[in-house]
């Protein structure tokens, strides 16, 4: 009884002092700290965005880049001797990250590899950021979410706590990028559009070998065309490659 009166007296002090009801008064911290929340982990993202931007020589897309230019140039080692692949542990200590993306792959970036290295990057990041909205809006319209601000908000705040967000900003990954495909081939699989979906997939293992895992799932659930029309989409990809860039380049 004693707890219930003092609760009661709390609710009149903040409803005097405030002017509003209880609920709406703590609706607007709420809301107001989320607000503060969203533009700490705004500029905690924009932060490492500005440091994959300062330490470009140490990021996955300066190794994309960097073979990139050096197969348009002819030359076949870019794989190996880059800028990037050199990364710096501790003090006295150094590793090699190698580029793990086949050939055919680097054909998306020789439109952007005529522009410097970091204006590149500016480009690369936009096209990933396209790619991710285009993607989420699918989803949406895909399975019929109602859109509110609320909803808006908390897909917003799930970008920028995504453990995904900061790596992508701070190195130039391609994560973003292939979730459009991905997205693709889940609307394509979830409609029974099972050929549409084995293209988009085989498009997918081509650059992501780990991706493979589905080839068994596809003959489990008893689609063979599907199986059938992945593999060959993925060896269509290594084939561009192969004509774009030739033999050599598969090799290294």
């Amino acid at each position: 009884m004693l707890s219930l009166l003092k609760l009661s007296k709390i609710k009149m002090i903040i409803s005097s002092h405030s002017g509003k009801p209880l609920h709406v008064f703590l609706g607007g911290v709420t809301g107001f700290a989320l607000g503060i929340l969203f533009f700490i982990l705004a500029l905690y993202n924009l932060v490492y965005f500005v440091c994959g931007y300062t330490a470009m020589h140490t990021q996955d897309f300066g190794k994309l880049f960097n073979t990139t230019t050096s197969l348009l140039n002819g030359r076949y080692d870019g794989y190996i001797n880059s800028f990037a692949t050199l990364v710096l542990i501790s003090r006295y200590k150094y590793c090699y990250l190698f580029n793990m993306n086949p050939p055919h792959f680097h054909i998306l970036l020789i439109p952007i590899s005529f522009f410097n290295i970091y204006s590149a990057f500016y480009i690369w990041t936009f096209i990933n950021f396209m790619c991710l909205i285009i993607s989420l809006i699918l989803i949406i319209k895909e399975t019929r979410i109602k859109i509110t601000f609320f909803r808006s908000f908390l897909i917003f705040f799930g970008v920028l706590i995504f453990a995904s967000t900061v790596p992508n900003l701070l190195t130039g990954q391609l994560s973003f990028l292939l979730l459009l495909p991905f997205t693709l081939a889940w609307i394509a699989a979830r409609r029974g559009n099972w050929l549409k979906a084995g293209v988009w997939m085989g498009i997918l293992m081509s650059v992501k070998l780990f991706l493979l895992i589905y080839l068994p799932y596809l003959v489990l659930k008893r689609q063979y065309r599907a199986a059938a029309v992945a593999c060959l989409s993925a060896a269509l990809c290594f084939g561009c490659g192969l004509l774009v860039f030739g033999w050599k380049a598969q090799i290294a």
